[in-house]
């Protein structure tokens, strides 16, 4: 097989295997989208990722197990037209329950290609070329894993929710083509082509109940009774399977692989690598969008980085093991996830995104170093058994993701109640202590009730809708209301003063008007009488002038009066300033509270990510037979 013919071939499986756990990302984002599509609620779409979760983590170990019996590259094949024939009828679903039942079965389309990829990797280049394909494919896995919501993303913003499922078409028929054409046939020699239809049946229960708890545990609830009922039936499926695989002649999965403590604390290191995986791509994902109000895209642009960086540091963690033993790079994997598990826990509402990307980067550092771990796991395996090895690994980091979802989910649910409450009791108290009035408190107090982030509108018509109350005295805005009242106060006085006035002016010029008719008729009565005359004339002109004096006078009590109405608006205006002053700063303090709450809440799930992974990073020092040796 010339280079060119191999560089093909290893393409075609490295697309099948990113195109299958893509898609187990790439749909999160599209879910507001179908919910609306489909006019269904929150925990109906969600069905639409779990089925496809569910069925991609059971049916790992037995498409691996019936690969090894079969051919590797019939189940490839077969692998490929499962998914691409089911993402083309996602594509075209008319309803949320067949899009639901055709994830399930790409599920299974991905599930078939994810596992034999190692082994037909190895059968391409040989075993001494097990570090590149296994680093390879342990960083395309999570790559793609962490490229789903940007990629999602994207096509969203260009065309619809249909093509998050329809661009997988092009991509299977190219990964087709090429392992039709570039890839031989192979087998697990050693292994027997009878089918353990019991053993198969038994452990697929077993895996289904347990992945459908895990993942549902957030809908349902850890007390649900489907849940314990789940887990209950897995545990006793599964005791039931080890048992009948432990005296079965032709096992499904053969147990003495786990003898090999290499193979074991290598899948057990891949496991809680699938577990801590769930912080950065998930919680963290929660909080830039749902609390840093980022868009979907900007999130996922963000986070990201773990997959740029795993995509340089895993070949560079097989570099450094090509010196050392695996156990060192596994380890040193192990302890930069904790210190960026950790590190998540600093993130604040302030943080800047280059911080977060600096975390991500030391969190991806540390998945790309112990995702060796898939190398160490089947180095000393029988090459013939690394299809099945490959599938109890790519098993266990998917279940481990199962797990991690529903641990950490659960666990920040719990957390973020707990802040809303301790939020509204501390919004609470904080308006009880505002100088307000008794009916501003009750309209607030019944507002944080419901939400601890109010609007400036909304605060504005509360304090609109009652009557307010004088400011504090002693503060600024307490003598300015004081001053203001007396100011009109005085006003009113004005008025008062000016009012009688106004009436003996109005009773001058009547009398005037009374002089002025009287002098006016006797200077008729009496022609020669020029002095009556001329004294008629200056009464009129007397009159004529109080009457204008009362006009004035009335003119001034009005001003008076306008002048005392805008004083009391002043002091109802500044009043009411206060009250809003008085709001805002109660709401200021309430919002630095729900921040801090908030982020506690994500730091406490991380803070419970890195303590598992710290506790089992012991084992990391076994993931070689060397260090066994030694140790």
């Amino acid at each position: 097989m010339s280079k060119t013919v191999k560089g093909l071939a290893f393409t075609g499986l490295v697309i099948a295997m990113f195109m299958g756990i893509l898609d187990s990302t790439v749909v999160n984002i599209a879910l507001p989208k179908l919910q609306t599509a489909f006019n269904v609620s929150a925990t109906t779409v969600s069905w639409v990722a779990t089925s496809y979760l569910l069925s991609l983590s059971v049916f790992l170990i037995t498409s691996a197990k019936i690969a090894d019996q079969f051919g590797r590259k019939k189940l490839m094949l077969i692998g490929l037209v499962i998914f691409g024939g089911f993402s083309l009828a996602s594509a075209f679903a008319q309803s949320i329950w067949a899009l639901v039942v055709f994830r399930f079965f790409q599920g299974i389309g991905g599930a078939i290609i994810t596992p034999i990829v190692l082994p037909m990797g190895i059968a391409i280049f040989g075993k001494d070329k097990l570090p590149f394909v296994a680093s390879v494919g342990a960083a395309v896995s999570p790559a793609a894993a962490a490229a789903g919501p940007p990629l999602g993303g994207i096509l969203l913003r260009v065309a619809s929710w249909r093509w998050i499922f329809g661009i997988n078409l092009p991509f299977a028929l190219i990964a087709l083509v090429l392992v039709t054409f570039c890839i031989r046939e192979t087998y697990d020699e050693t292994s027997s082509k009878h089918v353990d239809v019991f053993g198969i049946v038994l452990f697929t229960i077993a895996l289904f109940a347990l992945v459908f708890a895990l993942l549902k545990s957030h809908d349902f609830g850890w007390s649900s009774i489907w849940i314990w009922g789940n887990l209950i039936v897995a545990a006793v499926f599964l005791i039931a399977f080890l048992l009948v695989e432990k005296f079965s002649q032709y096992p499904m999965l053969d147990l003495s692989l786990f003898r090999e403590k290499t193979f074991t604390s290598s899948t057990i290191v891949f496991f809680i690598v699938g577990f801590s995986l769930v912080a950065p791509t998930l919680i963290l994902n929660y909080f830039l969008q749902d609390v840093k109000t980022y868009s979907p895209l900007h999130a996922a642009l963000i986070i990201m980085t773990v997959s740029l960086t795993i995509i340089i540091s895993m070949p560079l963690g097989t570099k450094i093991a090509d010196g050392l033993d695996a156990r060192w790079v596994n380890l040193m994997g192990m302890a930069l996830m904790v210190f960026g598990l950790g590190a998540f826990g600093l993130i604040k509402l302030a943080t800047a995104p280059a911080i977060i990307v600096v975390f991500l980067i030391v969190f991806g550092l540390g998945f790309g170093f112990s995702a060796q771990s898939v190398v160490s796991a089947v180095k000393h395996i029988p090459i013939e058994k690394n299809g099945i090895a490959s599938g109890v690994v790519n098993a266990a980091r998917q279940i481990g993701t199962c797990l991690g979802i529903a641990i950490l989910m659960t666990c920040l649910s719990s957390n973020l109640t707990t802040a809303r409450h301790d939020i509204r009791t501390s919004a609470v108290t904080e308006i009880q202590k505002q100088h307000l009035a008794q009916s501003t408190k009750t309209a607030l107090i019944q507002t944080v009730q419901h939400s601890a982030t109010i609007t400036t509108k909304q605060v504005t018509a509360i304090i609109k809708g009652h009557d307010p109350i004088a400011p504090a005295r002693g503060t600024t805005l307490g003598k300015l209301y004081t001053a203001s009242q007396q100011l009109a106060t005085g006003t009113e006085k004005i008025s008062a003063g000016v009012s009688p006035v106004k009436s003996g002016l109005e009773q001058l010029s009547e009398g005037q008007q009374h002089i002025t008719v009287g002098l006016t008729a006797a200077a008729k009565t009496i022609p020669t009488a020029a002095a009556l005359t001329e004294l008629a004339q200056a009464s009129g002109q007397a009159a004529t002038g109080a009457a204008k004096l009362a006009q004035a006078a009335g003119q001034l009590t009005n001003g008076e009066l306008q002048l005392a109405s805008g004083q009391q608006q002043v002091s109802t205006g500044i009043a009411q300033l206060a009250q809003g002053m008085a709001v805002q700063s109660a709401f200021s303090k309430i919002q630095h509270t729900k921040n801090q709450k908030i982020t506690a809440a994500f730091a406490r799930v991380y803070l419970v990510a890195a303590l598992v992974t710290l506790v089992c990073l012991p084992v990391a020092w076994w993931t070689d037979r060397k260090g066994t040796a030694q140790a």
